[in-house]
């Protein structure tokens, strides 16, 4: 009896998998139908299935498609939830932190009615929000997001994980814009400490921390400290990152 029973578990768990992988080639091929027909196709020539020409910018082609997502998947929330969380980081990056937190605000809705608020797309959606919050100068509701979605992403990923170590940090430069330098400081030492523990002391993500910290120090008035720790970063950032990048 127990042969036969592992054999139909074992039966269940492979079809089980196989339907995931399924659903998740469905949702890849959906996404990129949606990218080639919606978004790509803005640089056919000008009124050409969808083209806005050759010259076309990539802002351009996002608010063209944009009538477009919220109709192209009335059965599959989930894939809208992604589409949109996918344009909002495009319209991030352009800097228009307005339209990005409208498609981050759209998504966090998607996530939390079809899976729950405590899930990790959702609470994954929720820093999204936070970013597009802080990004418009509200730190006060990027901080309070933070603080609630922390807790239960701690707890479904660990403490150490190190997506959960970016979230304390963020939580730790929203504090700090809300003007609680002190208590921004100890949530950026204790990231750090977790970071090099977690990461190794060679890691870009261990420098920012320790940059992150130094701007906290330099808040508290504890100039010297802040300006020894910026000329370590620096000589890091300028060898791990090369002289012409941005953060360096």
């Amino acid at each position: 009896h127990k042969a036969k029973e592992d054999a139909v578990s074992a039966a269940a768990g492979q079809k089980a998998a196989k339907e995931t992988a399924e659903a998740r080639e469905a949702a890849a091929r959906a996404l990129l139908d949606f990218f080639e027909k919606r978004i790509l196709a803005a640089a056919r020539p000008e009124g050409r299935d969808g083209g806005l020409g050759k010259d076309v910018t990539l802002r351009a082609a996002l608010e063209a498609a944009l009538p477009f997502v919220g109709r192209s998947f009335p059965a599959e929330p989930l894939i809208e939830a992604r589409l949109r969380t996918m344009i909002g980081s495009s319209f991030l990056y352009l800097g228009d932190a307005r339209a990005a937190t409208e498609q981050f605000e759209a998504a966090r809705a998607l996530y939390a009615g079809r899976l729950g608020g405590d899930e990790l797309d959702t609470l994954r959606s929720v820093f999204n929000l936070a970013a597009g919050y802080s990004a418009l100068d509200r730190p006060a509701d990027a901080r309070k997001l933070l603080e609630e979605a922390l807790p239960p992403f701690r707890v479904g990923l660990g403490p150490r994980h190190p997506e959960v170590l970016q979230a304390m940090s963020n939580l730790a430069v929203s504090i700090l814009d809300c003007g609680r330098p002190a208590d921004a400081a100890r949530l950026h030492e204790e990231t750090l400490e977790l970071r090099t523990a977690v990461l190794g002391p060679d890691h870009a993500d261990v420098h920012r921390s320790l940059h992150n910290l130094a701007i906290c120090y330099a808040a508290l008035g504890r100039h010297d400290e802040a300006l020894a720790i910026r000329e370590k970063v620096l000589s890091l950032f300028k060898a791990t990152l090369g002289d012409e990048n941005p953060e360096t």
